[in-house]
């Protein structure tokens, strides 16, 4: 009973009011005495967001196979592409 009371009064809780991350952040950067209205926040969100461009623009595009062949010659395996058999070791 007492997960039920629990859980109808998060649901009443919840469904009152919403919490939107954008209108706060909207209002502490409108707020001239808190940190993220100055330059440096500024800055910092211009860097990010021209790293992202880069990012985006110049990512490596990788199949399952380049990744999994990556990841057999980080581990010191032999990739050969080959399915099925497996070869004897020496």
């Amino acid at each position: 009973m007492l997960s039920a009371t629990r859980f109808v009064c998060c649901v009443a809780a919840a469904a009152g009011k919403k919490y939107s991350f954008t209108a706060r952040m909207q209002r502490l950067q409108a707020d001239p005495e808190h940190p993220l209205s100055g330059p440096e926040y500024a800055f910092m969100r211009d860097r990010l967001a021209e790293y992202r461009k880069l990012q985006q623009k110049y990512a490596v595009k990788q199949t399952e196979v380049e990744r999994a062949r990556k990841a057999a010659n980080m581990c010191g395996l032999e990739f050969t592409g080959k399915g099925g058999g497996k070869t004897p070791s020496s």
